[in-house]
């Protein structure tokens, strides 16, 4: 399993810094291929396989529709570099294979309306391997559909910001409003993750008229992982021991493991953008940005999807402080995953408390 994570990440690494679309495509395969065995790895396990099997199905169908967006886009200008404009002949198909290509990268971010596998897919797979790519993968292809908005078409602001804008406000809606209605916390967060990344698409939305909102969409990113990688830690601690993840098994959970309550909660306030942690810093951002760059509507919309989320988060938390439980499993020591999610908690406090050397991390990446 390690080697397949970090084949995984070299490749969301190799996915990021990518000028070519060969090496977006290759790219892209390695952290398809190496998820995909992640996501299965359980194999006496039904669900896991099912998951796989779901898994294998969307992303052959979304690389399937990049390729023939990427494919069109290289007859247009005759090269794979990702910075290489059509010309004013042919910018119109140009503006079609973006939105082609786009619908695949829309299934690996499992942006609303395409996100119906990542429910079955995060509840299937094991608990951490499931945050692992609700986040890693997610954060490589956001990078390159900037680079491909800033790069090829940049011109084409006019088209390609209405669709980011609707896919944005759908994600987070669609997202938000699904996880009201979950019982089981993996499920949850997996509708929580379809809505957090429509948060990030607010800012790369208005990122053509200033680069201030790319920066904080990849600054939300960066919040996004910790916050995100201790709510599936935790939520896979608590499986390990009742074997479920249901809400019932969170009920009185602070009387058993009060410092994995006390991470859980950190993570679930950040998600839902509660100060003075990294996710509030984060939304802020977004919000400005949105506000600054004529996409106030945006603004309305997120800062409403925001106090939606409120909700569902509050629900795992005041189960765990306020639920009664008969439940008696013995939460023993696990130093590596105590260290993660020690990790996680502390690095979500800093950027929310002290987020300057991030934003100028990210100022200076994002030129």
């Amino acid at each position: 399993m390690p080697a397949l994570i970090v084949a995984a990440t070299l490749g969301a690494a190799m996915l990021a810094g990518s000028l070519d679309i060969a090496l977006v495509v290759l790219s892209f395969e390695i952290v398809a291929i190496a998820t995909l065995i992640l996501v299965g790895i359980t194999t006496d396990v039904s669900e896991s396989n099912e998951a796989a099997l779901k898994f294998f199905l969307y992303g052959a169908a979304a690389v399937a529709i990049m390729l023939f967006g990427f494919s069109l886009l290289y007859g247009l200008t005759g090269s794979t570099h990702i910075e290489i404009a059509a010309d004013g002949r042919t910018a119109s198909l140009a503006v079609l294979a973006l939105a082609i290509a786009l619908v695949g990268f829309a299934f690996k971010m499992a942006v609303a309306p395409f996100h119906m596998w990542a429910p079955d897919v995060y509840q299937g797979a094991p608990t951490p391997i499931a945050g692992f790519i609700a986040v890693v993968p997610k954060a490589a292809a956001v990078a390159i559909v900037l680079r491909l908005l800033h790069g090829s078409f940049a011109a084409q602001q006019f088209a390609w910001r209405p669709l980011m804008e609707a896919l944005a406000a759908v994600s987070m809606t669609v997202g938000n409003l699904a996880a009201l209605r979950q019982t089981n916390v993996k499920r949850l967060l997996a509708y929580s993750s379809i809505a957090q990344i429509g948060y990030v698409l607010v800012g790369v939305a208005v990122s053509g008229t200033d680069p201030a909102a790319a920066r904080a969409a990849l600054f939300y990113l960066i919040v996004y992982l910790p916050m995100n990688l201790g709510a599936f830690f935790a939520a896979a601690r608590v499986e390990q021991v009742a074997r479920r993840t249901e809400l019932d098994a969170f009920a009185g959970l602070w009387k058993r493991a009060p410092a994995l309550s006390l991470t859980l909660t950190i993570a679930l306030l950040s998600l839902a953008g509660v100060p003075p942690l990294g996710g509030y810093i984060g939304k802020v951002l977004l919000l400005s940005a949105a506000v600054s760059n004529g996409a106030s509507w945006l603004a309305v919309v997120l800062a409403v999807n925001v106090v939606v989320a409120v909700y569902y988060y509050l629900r795992i938390i005041a189960r765990m402080y306020l639920a009664p439980s008969d439940a008696s499993e013995n939460f023993q020591r696990q130093p590596a995953m105590e260290v993660a999610l020690a990790v996680s908690t502390v690095l979500t406090i800093v950027l929310g408390t002290v987020p300057d050397a991030a934003v100028r991390w990210v100022q200076s990446a994002w030129r």
